[in-house]
């Protein structure tokens, strides 16, 4: 298919020796490098908001369309150009040569692909919030560490903000965060942009939904040091040794899953109650943990699980509170060989997960 997209594309470039101007709507790097006297004006006008929001529209991101001039040049000019731009399509991988299509950057319709809600379901966006800079600086903050988010990190938000109001009028009117400033912050970001006149917006704290404690030893750390010690201790939950503690205290992995079955059965009757959906804005470790409950799977699998900062999951639950149990020899804690206690036993939504981090809204963020 890749080879194919080239192919015609390479061919629509060949019709450049046909015509005297075109819009290019890719970056033009690749033919100024080859030929110093090509030229491109750049189109100011053409910048196009991407909503009629008000308050966050400066912040949104546009696209200029470069429009090139090849009027007066010669044959070699032209298959200069054309040269310049084919090579342009195999550095991209690919080139959309339509005169009305662009190259999106990012993709901020990227939960309108989402299948339907089934009619006895109710639809949980489970987010992370946007980056603080211990995040940037790979810094472990846990529960216990409570930094605001940075630029980046609002960034971030709006772009999540944008995603979820493509929605329209499925976008959920209630949105829950934890008790932690980078989750409060990223939720009043995402509420500005989703909120209009017809359509006021609830912010709740919801301290279950907060980060994993895993130990005031972790905290504060770079996640270099501190990923072996996180790593024993998830590791020690996955063989089903649920009561143990990180160092230095903190949370044991069966309150960790207790509060996460009780997060969910919370969110199902908040959202049956509310539309049919709702918005949590929640934290990287405990949406993994989380997922994997969901879906029991191996909770050593579940740490591996991909949650960029402000990604979306997405989860649709049975809509009448039905529950299914998790016992002491569930996938989620090592099946057959677990070690969990015989009393061991969790209470988890009916459903499934829909999608797993969701970051296409996010795509050519640039990042100070």
């Amino acid at each position: 298919m890749t080879f194919y997209r080239l192919l015609v594309a390479l061919l629509a470039l060949s019709q450049l020796q046909q015509v005297t101007s075109f819009t290019f709507r890719t970056p033009i790097w690749a033919q100024s490098a080859r030929n110093p006297r090509l030229t491109a004006s750049v189109d100011t006008h053409a910048k196009k908001p991407l909503s009629d929001r008000n308050e966050h529209e400066s912040n949104k991101q546009s696209i200029m369309e470069p429009t090139m001039s090849v009027e007066g040049m010669n044959s070699w000019d032209r298959r200069t150009l054309v040269e310049s731009m084919a090579a342009s399509v195999v550095a991209l991988g690919s080139l959309a040569v339509s005169p009305s299509s662009a190259m999106v950057p990012y993709n901020l319709a990227c939960l309108l692909d989402l299948p339907p809600v089934p009619k006895d379901c109710v639809r949980i966006y489970l987010c992370r919030h946007g980056q603080t800079e211990n995040n940037r600086l790979g810094k472990v903050q846990g529960a216990r560490v409570d930094p605001p988010i940075n630029y980046n990190g609002l960034d971030e938000a709006k772009r999540l903000g944008t995603a979820l109001d493509k929605l329209k009028d499925k976008c959920p009117s209630l949105i829950y965060h934890s008790n932690l400033r980078r989750s409060s912050e990223t939720a009043k970001t995402v509420s500005r942009i989703i909120q209009d006149d017809d359509k006021p917006i609830s912010l709740i704290e919801l301290s279950s939904i907060r980060e994993v404690d895993f130990g005031s030893v972790a905290e504060g750390k770079p996640l270099s040091d501190a990923r072996g010690g996180m790593l024993r201790t998830f590791g020690s939950w996955a063989a089903g040794f649920v009561a143990e503690r990180g160092d230095g205290g903190g949370e044991s992995g069966r309150e960790v899953m207790e509060r996460i079955a009780s997060s969910l059965r919370f969110l199902v009757k908040e959202a049956n109650e509310n539309g049919g959906s709702v918005i949590a804005i929640s934290h990287s470790k405990f949406n993994r943990v989380l997922l994997a409950v969901m879906e029991d799977k191996p909770l050593i699998q579940g740490a591996a699980i991909q949650q960029a900062n402000c990604c979306i999951n997405v989860l649709d639950l049975k809509r009448d509170g039905s529950t299914t149990t998790l016992g002491p020899k569930c996938n989620l804690l090592g099946g057959p060989l677990s070690n969990a206690p015989d009393d061991f036993s969790l209470q988890i939504p009916v459903g499934k997960v829909v999608r797993v981090n969701e970051k296409r809204h996010l795509e050519n963020l640039e990042f100070s």
